[in-house]
């Protein structure tokens, strides 16, 4: 399991998106216990970051076997569930997906601005430009759907079987 550290989070969960993770911890158990935590390539001691687990904000992804460690074990009443941005992750951001900003993108759904990342390098691949961007994202924010966008730039999209994208 990754853990992001975030020392000035927002109230709501639905408020984080692009946040940069101050420090980002991996944890490892072993018997129902912190065994060892990774800052980096450094270990630190598992005593400590339970102590300032006990204090903090906890955002679980789909990590139901972390849940119970978190609750019953560090006594934490700040547990929540909540989906990420996959690719902002990989970056070192989190961003919490709602029903207003996640894009679905093959079988999984990303956030608004890395949706537009993927779509600005399609079109950098496809078309040597991003001169449709525009009108693109237009398309974007109505469908809700990278893999739709992208289908109306293909050689072999037909536009009489699809006649919801103009």
């Amino acid at each position: 399991l990754e853990a992001f550290f975030i020392e000035n989070e927002p109230e709501k969960l639905s408020a984080m998106r692009n946040l940069k993770a101050d420090r980002i911890y991996r944890f490892i158990m072993r018997d129902d216990r912190l065994f060892k935590v990774l800052e980096g390539s450094q270990y630190r001691n598992p005593k400590e970051i339970e102590k300032a687990l006990r204090q903090a904000r906890i955002v679980l992804v789909n990590a139901e076997e972390w849940e119970d460690y978190f609750k019953r074990r560090l006594q934490n009443k700040r547990v929540e569930k909540a989906e990420l941005c996959r690719l902002c992750l990989l970056e070192g951001k989190i961003t919490v997906l709602t029903e207003g900003n996640r894009i679905k993108y093959h079988n999984e759904y990303i956030c608004e601005r890395c949706a537009e990342d993927e779509l600005k390098r399609e079109l950098r691949f496809r078309f040597k430009s991003v001169a449709m961007f525009d009108q693109a994202k237009k398309l974007l924010e109505r469908f809700k759907d990278l893999d739709k966008v992208l289908y109306a730039f293909d050689p072999r999209f037909d536009p009489t079987r699809h006649p919801e994208v103009p």
